[in-house]
C-alpha cells in the first residue's frame, strides 16, 4: 500500500509533535512515542485506507490512526497510574482472624 505525499507530510508531522509531547518539560502528557509507536501509526494508517477500500493512505487515514494511537497510549497510562495508586483487592490487609488453639 502506497502512502500519498501528503498522508506522507502529515505522518512526519504527527509523528514529531506526539515526539515534542513527549519530551516537552512540564508536560503532563507524555506519550513515550518511539519508532515502534511509529511503524503502528503507519500500520494503522494503512488499514484504514484499506477499510475504506482505498489504494493509497490518504491524510485523513492518518489523521485517524494518530487519534487512535493517542486514546490507546493515554487510556494505557491511566491505568497504569490507576493501578498504582490504588491498591488491588487481592493485595489489601484483611483483618486477622482469630487462631484456634489446637491443644
Amino acid at each position: 500500500m502506497q502512502l500519498s505525499v501528503a498522508a506522507r507530510k502529515f505522518l512526519v508531522d504527527s509523528y514529531v509533535a506526539l515526539r515534542r509531547g513527549d519530551t516537552a518539560p512540564g508536560s503532563r502528557v507524555a506519550y513515550h512515542m518511539t519508532l515502534r509507536q511509529l511503524e503502528a501509526l503507519i500500520r494503522l494508517s494503512e488499514a484504514i485506507a484499506r477499510c475504506h477500500l482505498d489504494d493509497e493512505v490518504h491524510p485523513r487515514h492518518v489523521k485517524l490512526a494518530t487519534r487512535l494511537l493517542k486514546a490507546s497510549v493515554i487510556s494505557v497510562m491511566w491505568v497504569n497510574r490507576m493501578r498504582r495508586t490504588t491498591r488491588a483487592p487481592w493485595k489489601r490487609q484483611r483483618p486477622k482472624s482469630p487462631r484456634l488453639k489446637l491443644s
